[in-house]
């Protein structure tokens, strides 16, 4: 069974040479769309796609979760 869930946040993220840039750390608006697939009932597989900085630049995840058994 698979668990679909959506996202949206706010992100501080910096870059090489910022210590000399005023602007920067710069604050990103961030999205995440997943599923959350039932694996054991200690685990579960994720699968994230991350917008980041406004859709700019992307990230998939792959992953497992825990849980408190049955």
């Amino acid at each position: 069974m698979a668990t679909p869930y959506i996202g949206l946040g706010l992100g501080v993220a910096g870059r090489e040479g910022c210590g000399t840039d005023p602007a920067c750390p710069g604050l990103w608006l961030n999205t995440v769309f997943g599923f959350e697939l039932h694996y054991r009932s200690t685990f579960n597989w994720l699968l994230e796609y991350h917008g980041m900085d406004r859709m700019r630049r992307h990230r998939l995840y792959i992953g497992l979760t825990t849980r408190r058994g049955n």
